[in-house]
């Protein structure tokens, strides 16, 4: 089976993730400004990245690169501890990790964690995930999709009327509250066994 997985708050606990970019610019003699998560905030600029943020804090550009280099090679520490396991023991699944956000600091997040060693294919997409999943996929496709985020659930359901939905429930996701519309299966961690999702 094709098996979409999602990156932030289900193979990474983003909380410490976020952590860390905080404590990698005090390292470095920077103070980042608050960018709360609102729809103002967005709208100034966009997608997350780091760069952004340390931009926005008015961090000299000398110090980018190296805040950008130390805080990269926390990536794996961030990742679940079910989150290797799960690509070793589906090893007879195509599991690609599909990822929403700005697509280079995503991709960037990804690598250095070593997932995308382990990954068939790793998309990431400024877009709806069902959008980039259209690019790649039939409507008529069989696949699963994992992910935290109701909000992309639906989406991918709804467009894709055969994808099984696998929705985990970390408890550090933000986004517990989102009610999902489509048929799914919760599950807590990744140690569930993908062939009995119906």
């Amino acid at each position: 089976m094709r098996i979409f997985v999602d990156f932030d708050y289900t193979l990474c606990n983003t909380v410490l993730l976020k952590e860390d970019v905080v404590t990698v610019a005090r390292e470095h003699g920077v103070e980042l400004v608050d960018l709360p998560e609102s729809r103002e905030t967005y709208n100034l600029i966009g997608h997350y990245t780091l760069r952004k943020h340390l931009e926005r804090s008015q961090c000299p550009e000398e110090k980018i690169a190296a805040i950008e280099k130390d805080f990269f090679t926390r990536a794996p520490q961030w990742l679940y501890p079910d989150a290797v396991d799960f690509f070793q023991h589906s090893t007879k699944h195509q599991i690609s990790v599909l990822s929403y956000g700005d697509v280079n600091f995503q991709q960037r997040k990804i690598e250095a964690s070593g997932i995308a060693q382990l990954a068939h294919e790793v998309i990431c997409t400024p877009d709806t995930k069902a959008d980039a999943l259209k690019k790649v996929l039939p409507a008529n496709a069989e696949f699963m999709l994992i992910d935290d985020r109701a909000k992309h659930l639906n989406e991918v359901c709804e467009a894709f009327p055969n994808a099984k939905a696998v929705r985990i429930m970390r408890k550090e996701s933000p986004y517990l509250a989102e009610i999902t519309t489509c048929a799914v299966s919760l599950v807590d961690d990744l140690l569930f066994q993908v062939d009995q999702v119906k």
